[in-house]
């Protein structure tokens, strides 16, 4: 076997595989798990939000990824046709009979919380709390069309902010005091919502995908640290350098050893995205792939003119960046650690950085401006970008600065 090969058989050990993926599933039940179950619109069987994901998912079959206006009188017909279609229902619902709540805009409004309404509507005599409304409308859900009328309902009301000038992107008034590279952003987005809806949910999976993406991150940089730290503190521990330093030829072990753990943290990022984003394509978020990523409903808004299946390739090659700064700067501070507690010690801040300000911070909607978290707001367009260069620089010139001090270094 090669000299690369051993390296990498002593750096992907059986017992640290067996922890990171032991690791790997608790990270992904505590945190990750709540992010997929939201991308279809949510762990319910009955959810309004679900049926909204179902509705979108319909309408690109039907449609392809935006939906031109014309279409939207066709939606209104058939939005008429589901709400006869559900008091056809709801009259199999006793509860729902007896108070008097028969139609959609009924039991709307206990959704809605007006338990005014609600009461105007009812039948005489019967005076609900807005807990007894919820009872009945818990009852109705599952044994009618409920959801997915008000799934359609709530898309076509939404529809309004791609039509109304009220909405307009270029001349709100909070964008008034941003850049100008903001605003001039902001007209090309402007010219886009003209040209139809997209089709890509602001919420599912759009909003749940960028979350996921970022604590998934911060999973990679975990997940290299751990691998690679144990590499060069273990052959110090062994006493193999002084083996090593005995020829030339042995001090360019190093160099085969920084090469390895620099594969390494490559293969467990590739790894990790692999993994990550099948429970992505189980929840059906490929049918969005060739959805803009822009929508008007919600920001952040992105800086490019890509599709929702073009920016998850764009991060998935963002991660494998992260993992290979983190993977260089582990192993130039073990190559520095006398034993495990000191590399433990360091590790600890290195994932501080990496991990909170470049996975976590940085790759929070990542390429786009009007961020979640606020921050960046003046930032040019993908500022991330050189930023991630001149770390990914510092990361690997520290590794060929330690080989070069390895090979000049006295017996």
């Amino acid at each position: 076997m090669s000299l690369f090969g051993q390296e990498m058989r002593k750096i992907w050990r059986p017992g640290i595989m067996a922890a990171l993926v032991v690791l790997g599933g608790l990270y992904y039940t505590l945190r990750l798990s709540f992010f997929v179950e939201q991308i279809d619109g949510g762990r319910w069987r009955w959810d309004e939000q679900a049926a909204e994901y179902q509705l979108r998912r319909e309408l690109m079959e039907q449609y392809g990824p935006v939906l031109d206006f014309a279409d939207l009188p066709s939606l209104e017909r058939r939005l008429e046709e589901e709400k006869a279609r559900f008091e056809e229902l709801v009259r199999d619902v006793p509860e729902a009979v007896e108070a008097g709540l028969t139609t959609y805009d009924a039991l709307y409004a206990i959704w809605d919380g007006d338990i005014e309404a609600v009461n105007r509507l009812t039948a005489p005599g019967v005076t609900l709390t807005l807990e007894e409304g919820f009872e009945i409308l818990n009852t109705v859900r599952p044994n009618t069309n409920y959801s997915e009328v008000y799934a359609l309902d709530y898309f076509l009301s939404r529809a309004s902010i791609y039509t109304d000038d009220v909405f307009s992107l270029s001349e709100s008034p909070h964008f008034e005091d941003d850049p100008p590279w903001v605003r001039s952003r902001l007209a090309e987005l402007e010219e886009q919502r003209g040209l139809g809806i997209n089709l890509l949910s602001e919420h599912f999976p759009r909003y749940f995908t960028l979350e996921y993406i970022k604590f998934a991150a911060v999973w990679v940089v975990l997940s290299v640290i751990l691998l690679l730290s144990p590499t060069l503190v273990r052959d110090r521990l062994r006493r193999t350098r002084a083996m090593q330093w005995a020829s030339c030829r042995g001090r360019r072990v190093l160099e085969v050893q920084m090469a390895a753990g620099l594969a390494s943290s490559l293969l467990a990022t590739a790894v990790n995205i692999v993994v990550l984003a099948v429970p992505l394509a189980v929840k059906g978020a490929g049918s969005f792939w060739d959805c803009p990523l822009f929508t008007c409903e919600r920001s952040p808004f992105p800086w490019y003119d890509w599709t929702y299946g073009q920016y998850l390739l764009v991060m998935a090659g963002m991660l494998l960046v992260l993992g290979l700064i983190t993977g260089a700067l582990t192993l130039f501070l073990s190559q520095y650690s006398a034993n495990y507690v000191p590399m433990m010690l360091k590790a600890v801040p290195l994932f501080v950085m990496v991990g909170m300000l470049f996975g976590y911070t940085l790759m929070e909607d990542m390429f786009c401006f009007s961020r979640t978290n606020g921050l960046f707001s003046s930032a040019p367009p993908a500022f991330e970008v050189p930023v991630f260069a001149a770390v990914l620089a510092l990361g690997l010139g520290l590794c060929a600065w330690t080989c070069s001090r390895q090979r000049r270094r006295e017996l």
